[in-house]
């Protein structure tokens, strides 16, 4: 899949831009501090190549309330604190992130944590509302399906977990989440549009109106900036 900046009559080219659909996963702890829940790890999972773009353990800037399930299954402290802060993530995801279509399992609580990535990516969508549609329990009280948790629906749709591996790490979940994407996929199952990033739609927009009232002598001289 491509994405195609159309060109005006100005234009002596079009862009072309690959498009990636990558699972996201971000993992979160409780600051002592403020008690809100920051970032420790976050991964990216490549759907249909079926493997990792990206995975870090992520510093915040205040203490944090470490789970003992978490040093259970071998995070520390230490690694912790000597990781990539938020700003460094932020840098690297900037310039990662803009041809991508990130796919979150809870899409809507991981964005109210970490809202810049809608801005930082292509578009976003939720794999649990895709799956949970079609495969979730049904509510009377609710009057509609029930969302499924990754666990329950990646074990559902034949996904395994190899030796070392555990739910609950951003890695694992991204992989899982990806392998219900394509379970999805081959299902057919409906899915929701993809939201786009509104704000790289309205750069591009200005960026070929600007062009377009450019003689052809100032269009020789002045150049604009792509916005990613």
């Amino acid at each position: 899949m491509t994405t195609l900046i159309p060109s005006s009559k100005k234009i002596k080219s079009m862009l072309t831009v690959p498009v990636t659909y990558v699972a996201c996963d971000i993992e979160y702890a409780k600051s002592n501090l403020d008690q809100k829940y920051h970032v420790i790890e976050f991964a990216l999972w490549d759907i249909f190549k079926d493997k990792k773009i990206f995975e870090t353990l992520v510093r915040p800037k205040n203490d944090i309330n470490l789970h003992s399930w978490r040093v259970e299954h071998g995070y520390s402290r230490e690694d912790i604190s000597n990781a990539i802060t938020m700003d460094e993530l932020d840098a690297h995801l900037k310039y990662l992130l803009p041809s991508f279509i990130l796919v979150f399992w809870y899409k809507d609580g991981d964005l109210r944590r970490y809202p810049q990535l809608q801005t930082y990516a292509l578009g976003v969508s939720c794999a649990m509302e895709r799956y949970s549609k079609t495969y979730g329990p049904y509510d009377p009280n609710f009057g509609d399906r029930r969302n499924v948790r990754l666990v329950t629906a990646a074990q559902d749709t034949g996904f395994v977990l190899e030796a070392n591996e555990f739910f609950h790490t951003a890695l694992i979940d991204a992989k899982a989440c990806a392998h219900v994407w394509r379970y999805c996929e081959k299902m057919d199952l409906p899915s929701d549009s993809i939201e786009l990033d509104l704000v790289l739609r309205r750069d591009v927009e200005q960026l070929l109106n600007t062009l377009a009232q450019k003689d052809e002598s100032e269009e020789n001289k002045v150049e604009v900036p792509l916005p990613f």
